[in-house]
């Protein structure tokens, strides 16, 4: 059975200017993902810009409709929403 454990952010710039955010997944691999913005900015140039999402590539249009739609944290989790407690 596969070791569970949190998730690891991160982020890279090459000298270039080339910046990058990505998740590592439990098995080591690497994927692009950021939730504020683009995830690969090639060579700092804003209008080459990619957006990524757990690894998918998706338009500017489906992250602005994804991010403003996205809800977060289910209700079930959330302390408020707990079993009724005040």
């Amino acid at each position: 059975m596969a070791k569970e454990g949190k998730i690891k952010y991160g982020k890279f710039k090459t000298v270039e200017g080339t910046i990058g955010h990505y998740i590592e997944r439990t098995d080591g691999k690497k994927q692009f993902h950021n939730t504020d913005g683009p995830a690969f900015i090639p060579n700092g140039e804003w209008n080459k810009r990619e957006y990524h999402v757990f690894g998918m590539p998706i338009s500017e249009k489906d992250f602005q409709y994804w991010k403003k739609n996205w809800e977060g944290v289910p209700d079930y989790k959330r302390f408020e929403g707990a079993g009724g407690r005040d």
